[in-house]
């Protein structure tokens, strides 16, 4: 194996950690709160609602950046499997939200599944 990370090896947590450690000083660059789970990566980012243009454009970047991170050690970021869940107020209604990545349009899901955890986007929603 020439690259990536042999799966079931006795050394591919370490080499998994040796090619995910850079992407977290990428993730801490754009104040991003993160969970890596095998090959899956969850991001999160907290804002308020009129600061929901920023979220978008700083969810932009950091993908951006962690995507062209990924690439140069010959790893790939799947967009078929990149989904958004947006957890918002009772309160506040956002009509649309997505966020482009490398001419990909990637929109709110209605479901994300998360350690077995299926968040559905019709779920009760957040008090606060």
């Amino acid at each position: 194996m020439r690259f990536g990370v042999p799966k079931g090896s006795v050394l591919g947590p370490v080499i998994f950690t040796r090619y995910t450690q850079p992407l977290v000083k990428i993730l801490q660059q754009h104040n991003m709160s993160y969970h890596f789970y095998t090959d899956d990566t969850q991001l999160y980012k907290g804002a308020s609602l009129k600061h929901i243009t920023d979220l978008t454009t700083g969810l932009e970047h950091c993908v951006r950046d962690v995507k062209a991170r990924m690439n140069s050690n010959k790893l790939k970021l799947n967009d078929d499997k990149t989904e958004i869940h947006l957890m918002k107020s009772c309160r506040h209604t956002i009509n649309t939200f997505s966020v482009s990545i490398n001419h990909t349009t990637i929109d709110i899901a209605e479901k994300t599944k998360s350690l077995g955890v299926i968040f559905n986007s019709k779920s009760p929603c957040i008090f606060n």
